[in-house]
């Protein structure tokens, strides 16, 4: 589980339930276990403890393994919840070849997510969007130069004439498909 956790930091591979089944069980057997023990010592770790050492360390380490599997599990879910938000962050949304690998509560996830994104990207009137940024912009207006004619295209603001060697100051969210492709490049 420990190593799935490790590998799936890049690369999302199938849920593994029944390794989550059988930890789970063996989580819910050791605190079962452990807390039967407890009580039927009679206060086992109070002044006794130093009677039953033995039983003691048994339930401490029943204890501390069961802690463990929790942790294990939570990185686990923890690591395959921040690969998929990565992925809705990059695409915008969670390629078909991955979806398969999803149990049904990380699809109401990828749901959820994608809505709080769009609402969370409404309140920047469009201004921004994030799948098309590598890093966060700086400024929403930059200075561009146009490398190759354009001709005039229709944005927010207006029209704009791309005319070979002009420069001009527009918001990123427009310029930036034509950065991309060269058309302009960043003053």
């Amino acid at each position: 589980m420990l190593k799935e956790g490790i590998r799936q930091k890049t690369i999302l591979e199938p849920y593994n339930k029944e390794a989550v089944t059988q930890m789970l069980e063996q989580v819910k057997l050791l605190n079962i276990g452990s807390s039967s023990m407890s009580q039927s010592e009679e206060g086992l770790f109070s002044s006794a403890i130093f009677h039953l050492p033995v039983e003691a360390i048994r339930i401490k380490v029943q204890r501390e393994v069961a802690e463990r599997h929790k942790r294990l599990l939570l990185a686990y879910h923890y690591n395959r919840l921040e690969v998929i938000a990565g992925l809705i962050s990059i695409c915008g949304f969670v390629p078909e070849n991955i979806r398969g690998f999803l149990t049904s509560e990380e699809m109401e996830f990828c749901r959820n997510y994608s809505q709080a994104t769009r609402s969370y990207l409404q309140d920047f009137g469009g201004l921004v969007n994030i799948h098309d940024l590598d890093e966060p912009p700086k400024e929403l207006f930059i200075h561009v130069r146009v490398e190759k004619d354009c001709g005039t295209i229709h944005t927010v603001s207006g029209k704009i004439n791309l005319a070979f060697g002009s420069q001009h100051y527009m918001r990123r969210q427009d310029a930036l498909p034509f950065l991309k492709q060269g058309y302009l490049s960043q003053v």
